[in-house]
């Protein structure tokens, strides 16, 4: 089933702020999303600053404060 973007964006989100940092890799196991909209995701989400990405050897992407009150408003809705 196609995921809208709102929902995948959302998976992102909830996957960072479950397990913390995490390549792109991992966010795609974690999804069940395709490369390819993780990768919009990512990009959406860092333009908007609710994540932020950091290199080690590999790159990182974890959330934001502002991700976070984000994906906490998000749960709120969630459960009305």
């Amino acid at each position: 089933m196609r995921r809208s973007k709102l929902q995948a964006n959302l998976l992102v989100l909830k996957a960072l702020n479950e397990i913390g940092p995490l390549k792109t890799t991992h966010i795609t196991y974690n999804t069940y999303l395709n490369n390819k909209a993780v990768t919009e995701s990512l990009e959406f989400l860092l333009q908007k600053k609710l994540i932020q990405e950091f290199k080690r050897k590999r790159t990182f992407y974890e959330l934001t404060d502002t991700g976070i009150q984000a994906i906490e408003i998000a749960y709120k809705i969630n459960e009305d």
